[in-house]
C-alpha cells in the first residue's frame, strides 16, 4: 500500500517524541524548581490546548490507517479508541471554557486505555494471553503485530506513549493549576 511505511515510520518517529515528552514532564513533575515560571504560565494557559490536539491528531490518523491505508484494526486496538475518541471532544470543550476538571477525566479515560494498550503491547511482544483476544469473529488476530519498527514500535505501543503522555500532562497541568491558584505562583 503507497504511504504505508511512510505513514508507519512518521507515526513511530511522533512516538518517540512523545516517549521523550513523557520523560520531560516527570522531570517538570519531580522537580517543579527547574521548570521557569514562563513555561508554567504557558502550559497552564494552553495545556488544554496541546492535550485537545494530539488527541484530535491520534484519533484522525487511526481513521487515516483504517479507512484510507485499510489496515483493519483488531478488537483490541477499538477498545483503545473508545478511551481515545471522547477525550477530542472533552478536551475541546474543555480548552474552549478553560475547565481544568477535565483533566480528572482525561486521566481515568487515559489510565483505561494505557492498560488495555500494555497489555496488548505485551502480548504482541510475545507474551502469554492472559485473557483470550476479543475478537469473537474479527479475522484481525490481536496478538499479531501490523507491524514492529526499530523493535519495540507497535500500534499497542504508539496508544500506550499518547495515554501516558496525557495522563503526565494532566497530572502537571493540575499541581502547576493548584500552584497558581493557592498563590504559588509568580
Amino acid at each position: 500500500m503507497p504511504g504505508l511505511e511512510l505513514t508507519n515510520l512518521l507515526a513511530s518517529y511522533g512516538t518517540v517524541v512523545l516517549v521523550l515528552g513523557c520523560f520531560g514532564l516527570l522531570l517538570a513533575i519531580a522537580l517543579p524548581s527547574l521548570v521557569p515560571a514562563w513555561k508554567e504560565r504557558l502550559f497552564s494557559s494552553y495545556g488544554l490546548w496541546l492535550a485537545f490536539l494530539l488527541a484530535a491528531a491520534a484519533s484522525a490518523v487511526t481513521l487515516y490507517y483504517s479507512e484510507v491505508l485499510g489496515q483493519a484494526p483488531c478488537a483490541l486496538c477499538w477498545v483503545q479508541r473508545v478511551f481515545l475518541y471522547p477525550q477530542v471532544v472533552i478536551l475541546l470543550i474543555a480548552a474552549i471554557i478553560r475547565d481544568q476538571r477535565a483533566a480528572l477525566y482525561s486521566i481515568a479515560l487515559s489510565a483505561l486505555g494505557a492498560l488495555v494498550a500494555l497489555y496488548h503491547h505485551y502480548i504482541q511482544m510475545g507474551g502469554l494471553d492472559f485473557l483470550p483476544c476479543p475478537a469473537s469473529g474479527n479475522p484481525i488476530d490481536c496478538a499479531e503485530p501490523t507491524f514492529v519498527m526499530w523493535g519495540f514500535v507497535t500500534f499497542p505501543f504508539m496508544s500506550f506513549a499518547l495515554f501516558l503522555f496525557l495522563i503526565l500532562l494532566m497530572v502537571y497541568l493540575r499541581t502547576i493549576w493548584r500552584k497558581f491558584h493557592t498563590g504559588g505562583g509568580a
